[in-house]
């Protein structure tokens, strides 16, 4: 049984990474193991949203007053075009070690 954190709940079996790409508070998906419904779990992706909501708002607001009150603007946007790389490697490596998945009760 896979003990990995981005696995079934039911059977253990590893969800497929690339299903992060596209996940939602709302979004199912079907185990390929043993087909049951799973979902994230609503509080560990408000965790990473407002997380990473708050760091990027942060870094970002410092980025462009840098921008504003220096006057080089290419600077400022490849500084901006750096954290944005930063920004997205780092969300996709929290929401694939800090997702759980509990499993949709039929009746939903």
């Amino acid at each position: 049984m896979n003990t990995n954190k981005f696995s079934c709940p039911k059977c253990g079996e590893g969800v497929p990474k690339y299903k992060s790409a596209y996940m939602t508070n709302f979004t199912k998906i079907i185990c390929n193991s043993c087909g049951a419904k799973i979902r994230p779990d609503r509080k560990s992706l408000s965790l990473i949203g407002g997380i990473g909501g708050g760091l990027g708002g942060g870094l970002v607001s410092i980025i462009v007053g840098y921008t504003v009150i220096s006057g080089n603007w290419l600077q400022g946007g490849l500084a901006f075009f750096a954290l944005l790389v930063v920004l997205m490697a780092v969300s996709c490596f929290f929401t694939l070690r800090f997702t759980h998945f509990i499993e949709v009760p039929e009746n939903a």
